[in-house]
């Protein structure tokens, strides 16, 4: 039998017998275990029929909830517990959610207790394989007058014998067993398991299709066999009680060594298990007192808390009389204080309502021991409807709170949103004003005015820089308000998208336009300055080294930069020491009042100037000198010597451009 039919014939078999029970006490029967016991209600009317326990009832007669499912599906668990079952693995969820295999498991060890061979006197409650083997001993002694064996509760069962042996021994002679068509055993086995339903009462727990097996369920087989005995063990007591001595005889009990005492040995054990439960029970109701306070402690003490954070904020109805610091300081504290509601519901909440639960089962257990043993009835201090009445009280605490944080944290969200929206507007109409400014400043003629105003207008950056601080800030406050799931998505990605094509905007292209534009502007101004006495190719090739030193295109060079620069431009013989780099550099820094640390294009193309001059005018000497002794070396017969004589006489030691000027008007 594979996984899957065993599961199915337990089932069946299972469901035939708890109707059969249910309809012992006229209640309707069940459909389908797993749903039909999720509410723990058949759990209790089952266990009522077995026990006759008036003390089993329900915590919840209409459980709609699961956690009142599980209170209920608790105190059967509970009843079995106190009443000796011997529960494994299974708890009040599995039943709730409809563990299958966990419930045929359940259903087994219920009828195991309350059906499965309650023979003679002598008897002890021993265990599933004791009960099994005298059970077997019971059917063998049935079916050896039919000269039929049977050795289990399995494979004996699937040709019909044995079934018809024990329906036949019961019959009072209206079955001839000798007289049956062995070769059909699917008409045999039908036919016995109805003839017994009708003329014997025994219900028909199993199904013909089930014992055709090659190896029938034994659980099944053993349930059926069951009811049979039942029905017929009283009728044989005297064989039954060799059966009874024969099926212990495998094992001993040892007697317990007791003292010569007043006592009998049956009243000892009473006075013992008297004593036992009486502790238990004390047990009980202290367990319960203890726990009931601390609860109610607990429940006092977030109710108080709740009250103070209620009467703390219930002074914000109305935020449009708040000014926007007051406004920004509540919206933070209010996330802070959801994001802790939150942390109450995890970390408090569902523990306190766990212990609510299992107090309530605590309580089911003292009463099912005081109703059975007849003590009197438990009256504690702290009753379930005192917890009860406390913890409705605190969540409508909670819940009113929960109400006014929320509504106080859309408001400021709103008051929030619509500012950001209202600095986006003015951001984006003065990034318009500044443009149009720009745009009129580089449409005019003078590059000096052009310098003078781009000046102006670079200032402005600093506006922008302090109006998009504020946006910044508004922006983070929203980024909260997402996170702590007050903002949507639509909303927040609108946000966020304004926010990024701004900073895009600021960083990326005005204030790079208006460095760029500055720069450019200064450097034309600058190399368009006549002062600089040097040609232009020295002029360009100082500006092409300006802007390869300045680091980061800032517009200026420090003083590390400009000795740089300076080193590339006077190298070789001409190269400047360091330390009059240095001086220089201090020097223009101090004439040029920069509060930058640092020198503009302008003055660095001036201090060039200025030291390339000086340095032209003697390497120009030293050009002339040389030249007026080359046309020394002329042939005096020459064209033009006697000119060229007059000019080298006239212009010795004279600057080297002179000399050329001079050579030009001779047309030499």
């Amino acid at each position: 039998m594979t996984n899957t039919d065993w599961v199915e014939t337990q089932t069946r078999t299972f469901t035939n017998w708890i109707n059969s029970k249910l309809r012992s006490i006229d209640e309707p029967p069940i459909k389908d275990i797993r749903k039909d016991f999720s509410d723990g209600l058949k759990l209790l009317k089952l266990l009522y029929a077995l026990s006759e326990d008036t003390s089993l009832q329900p915590v919840h007669s209409r459980p709609f909830l699961s956690v009142q499912k599980m209170e209920n599906v608790a105190v059967s668990l509970e009843f079995m517990k106190f009443n000796g079952l011997q529960l494994h693995n299974i708890g009040s969820d599995d039943i709730v959610e409809g563990n299958l295999k966990l419930l045929l498991g359940l259903i087994w060890t219920i009828l195991s207790h309350y059906t499965i061979v309650k023979h003679s006197s002598d008897s002890k409650d021993r265990g599933f394989g004791d009960k099994r083997s005298f059970l077997l001993a019971w059917v063998q002694s049935v079916t050896s007058k039919y000269n039929v064996h049977v050795s289990n509760f399995s494979s004996s069962w699937n040709d019909g014998k044995a079934l018809s042996a024990l329906y036949a021994a019961h019959c009072n002679g209206k079955f001839q067993f000798s007289n049956q068509d062995w070769s059909d055993r699917k008409l045999v086995i039908t036919t016995v398991l109805t003839l017994a339903e009708h003329e014997l009462c025994i219900p028909k727990l199993i199904q013909p299709q089930d014992l055709l097996e090659v190896e029938p369920d034994e659980k099944s087989v053993m349930l059926y066999i069951v009811e049979w005995y039942m029905r017929f063990a009283h009728t044989s007591e005297s064989s039954l009680g060799s059966i009874s001595r024969s099926a212990s005889a495998n094992f001993s009990i040892d007697e317990p060594n007791t003292p010569d005492t007043e006592y009998s040995m049956d009243e000892q054990l009473h006075i013992t298990k008297f004593v036992k439960v009486t502790e238990s029970l004390k047990g009980l109701q202290n367990a319960f007192g203890t726990r009931a306070e601390a609860l109610v402690e607990r429940i006092k003490l977030w109710t108080r808390h709740f009250e103070a954070l209620y009467l703390k904020y219930d002074e914000y109805e109305k935020l449009d009389e708040l000014d926007t610091q007051s406004i920004d300081e509540l919206a933070d504290r209010l996330v802070k204080e959801r994001s802790n509601l939150l942390d109450f519901n995890n970390a408090e909440k569902l523990p306190m309502l766990q212990e609510r639960v299992e107090l309530r089962t605590l309580l089911s257990k003292i009463k099912i021991k005081t109703n059975r043993y007849a003590f009197a009835p438990y009256n504690p201090d702290i009753t379930l409807q005192d917890i009860d009445n406390l913890w409705t009280f605190l969540l409508q605490i909670e819940s009113t709170f929960s109400t006014i944080t929320d509504d106080l944290t859309r408001s400021a969200q709103t008051t929030v949103y619509s500012r950001f929206f209202s600095k986006v507007n003015e951001f984006q109409q003065h990034v318009f004003t500044q443009s149009k400014r720009l745009f009129d400043v580089l449409s005019m003629d003078s590059l000096e005015d052009q310098v003078e105003e781009l000046k102006k207008l670079s200032e402005q950056i600093k506006q922008f820089d302090t109006l998009f601080l504020e946006l910044s800030f508004l922006f983070e406050k929203l980024e909260k308000y997402h996170t702590a799931h007050l903002l949507t998505n639509m909303e927040y990605d609108e946000c966020r998208l304004q926010f990024n094509e701004l900073k895009n905007w600021l960083t990326n292209i005005f204030k790079s336009q208006i460095i760029e534009r500055l720069k450019f502007i200064e450097e034309e101004y600058a190399c368009s300055i006549d002062s600089f006495d040097i040609p232009d190719w020295q002029l360009n090739n100082c500006k092409q080294l300006f802007q390869e030193c300045d680091t980061g295109a800032k517009g200026y060079l420090n003083k590390s930069e400009f000795t740089a620069c300076m080193e590339r431009v006077f190298n070789d013989e001409n190269r400047l020491p360091v330390s009059e780099i240095h001086e220089i550099f201090e020097s223009d820094i101090n004439q040029n009042n920069s509060t930058l640390r640092g020198l503009k294009l302008e003055a660095f193309l001036s201090t060039v100037s200025s030291l390339l001059e000086n340095e032209t005018i003697e390497l120009d000497k030293e050009l002339s000198s040389s030249l007026q002794k080359y046309f020394k070396t002329l042939d005096k017969n020459a064209q033009g010597y006697d000119k060229v004589q007059q000019v080298v006489t006239e212009l010795t030691n004279a600057p080297l451009s002179q000399f050329v000027l001079e050579l030009e008007r001779l047309s030499i």
